[in-house]
C-alpha cells in the first residue's frame, strides 16, 4: 500500500493538472467526444460530493474534492476526473441512460478505470464526512403522538417551535416537542 502523502497549494494543482491531462489523452485516444475545459482545479468547499462540472458558455470548468489532493489516490482521482470528464460530452450533463452508455464505454476499452454514477467515500477507504447521525446527537426532538416515530433537527425551525402545526410523515398522527 502507498504511504499517504498530502498535496497543498500549487503542488496539489500542478497534481490535478498532471490527473488530468494524462485521463483526457487516455479518454480522446478512445474517440470519446469530450468537451472543452477551461479551468479544473480543487475547491474546498465541496464535501459531499467528489466533483462537479459546470457549463460555462460552450465550455466547462471541473471542481475536485480537496480530500483527492493525495499521490496515494491516484486511482480514485482518475475515476472521478473522468466522470466529470463524460459531463462534457454533448447530452450528458446528467446521469441519463447516454451519460451512462459514455461511462460504461470509458470503463470498457480503458483497463483499470472505474467510472461510476455515484462516487462513496467507502469505497476508497475513506471516512465520509457527512457521517450519519445519531438520533441522540440531535439538540431538537420531535416525535409522533400516534406512531411514535422521532425526528431530529439540528437547527431551530418553524416545526420545531410549532409542532402542533405539522403532522407524522408515516402516519400523519401530531408532533410533539420532547428536547
Amino acid at each position: 500500500m502507498i504511504e499517504s502523502q498530502p498535496l497543498t497549494g500549487a503542488r496539489a494543482e500542478r497534481f490535478l493538472l498532471e490527473r488530468y491531462e494524462k485521463v483526457r489523452r487516455d479518454l480522446e485516444a478512445r474517440k470519446v467526444p469530450i468537451g472543452k475545459v477551461e479551468k479544473i482545479r480543487f475547491n474546498p468547499r465541496l464535501r459531499s460530493t467528489m466533483g462537479r462540472c459546470a457549463r460555462k458558455g460552450e465550455r466547462f470548468e471541473i471542481e475536485i474534492n480537496p480530500t483527492m489532493a493525495d499521490a496515494s489516490r491516484i486511482q480514485m482521482i482518475d475515476d472521478v476526473i473522468a466522470h466529470e470528464l463524460i459531463h462534457t460530452i454533448h447530452n450528458c450533463q446528467n446521469h441519463s441512460t447516454r451519460f451512462r452508455n459514455w461511462m460504461n464505454y470509458v470503463n470498457s476499452v480503458l483497463p483499470g478505470y472505474c467510472v461510476r454514477v455515484y462516487f462513496h467515500y467507502e469505497d476508497y477507504g475513506l471516512e465520509n464526512p457527512r457521517k450519519q447521525v445519531g438520533i441522540e446527537d440531535y439538540p431538537y426532538l420531535l416525535e409522533c403522538e400516534n406512531c411514535h416515530a422521532q425526528i431530529g433537527r439540528m437547527r431551530r425551525s418553524a416545526v420545531v417551535d410549532h409542532p402542533e402545526r405539522y403532522r407524522c410523515i408515516h402516519c400523519h398522527g401530531r408532533l410533539i416537542r420532547i428536547r
